[in-house]
């Protein structure tokens, strides 16, 4: 006599549930062991040490997992407790990373080689990835209007990768006569210094920039009620800018306050797992912002894109 067929379709449901208590358990269980080996490095400055730790944590974070999984993984109170620590060493060695990358593009003898160099940054088609998708959702919200040609990059950092991977992609879509006006702001000092020499090492960075005065540097605070963003039809918010979703609310609000009405709010932000390593923030927004679009990308661009639109 064959059995029910009910029996078969609750081995099988069975057999989910085994195999989705594996994957969370191999997960608290892998994510637990990498946090104690990222806390007793002596220094997070680029090594083989610490590029293998970071890519072993990126690739933790980039499977798609189902929503049940995630929330569990997340919601592991041990795993919930090292949230802030995952993301402050993230945001440490990122900040090394690029640091280290600029010193050696911006010490090169003359521009040709330190072109050359820049192309060896490990990421730099994660960045042009997330640009070109950033951009092409950008653009579908000036839907029969004229481009933007002024932009603000907030958090913009020692290695201002997404500025010239923006402006190469405006040359190389033809969106404009001249590439736009781009502002990489930061707050810190030695950033937006590392970063101003490394644009002028290059000379010029991008295709279609005849000099250096598409380009701006200047050292602010996002917060600085002082900062005038008005000049901007684009602002972009780095994925580093806010170091939780709270904080990264009062900035938007702050930011928002001081753009005007119609202009364009870029967001980065992230989602599921990749939460640990850059704050998690929706596309649902109150006061000044609408919501305009959402993107969470598959594969390996690790950041989510949120455009928001200011309203009066």
């Amino acid at each position: 006599m064959h059995p029910p067929k009910s029996n078969g379709t609750r081995a099988t449901l069975t057999g989910d549930r085994v195999r989705s208590r594996d994957v969370v358990s191999e997960h608290i269980s892998a994510l637990r062991s990498l946090h104690n080996e990222l806390v007793q490095l002596p220094s997070l400055k680029p090594s083989p040490t610490v590029n293998g730790l970071f890519t072993d944590l990126v690739n933790f974070c980039l499977p798609n997992l189902d929503a049940s999984s995630v929330s569990k993984i997340l919601s592991d109170p041990y795993i919930e407790s090292l949230i802030p620590s995952f993301r402050e060493l993230s945001s440490a060695a990122e900040s090394e990373l690029e640091s280290y990358w600029a010193r050696q593009i911006t010490s090169c003898p003359n521009a040709e080689e330190a072109r050359a160099t820049l192309q060896l940054f490990p990421y730099i088609n994660n960045f042009g990835s997330l640009v070109s998708l950033e951009l092409h959702a950008l653009l579908s919200t000036y839907y029969l209007s004229t481009p933007p040609t002024t932009i603000a990059f907030i958090g913009s950092g020692p290695l201002p990768l997404s500025s010239m991977c923006l402006a190469t992609a405006f040359s190389n879509l033809k969106l404009t006569s001249t590439p736009p006006l781009i502002t990489n702001m930061d707050r810190d000092p030695a950033s937006i210094a590392l970063s101003s020499a490394l644009y002028a090492r290059l000379q010029p960075p991008v295709p279609g920039a005849k000099n250096q005065r598409h380009v701006e540097f200047q050292c602010a605070d996002a917060m600085d009620e002082m900062l005038d963003l008005t000049p901007y039809e684009v602002v972009y918010l780095a994925a580093l800018v806010g170091a939780d979703a709270a904080e990264k609310e009062r900035i938007m609000e702050s930011v928002a306050s001081r753009m005007r009405t119609g202009t364009r709010l870029l967001v980065r932000s992230a989602r599921g797992l990749r939460g640990l390593l850059y704050p998690v923030r929706d596309g649902m927004a109150g006061g000044k912002l609408e919501p305009l679009i959402e993107l969470h990308p598959y594969g390996e661009v690790i950041n989510s894109v949120i455009i928001f639109r200011v309203k009066p």
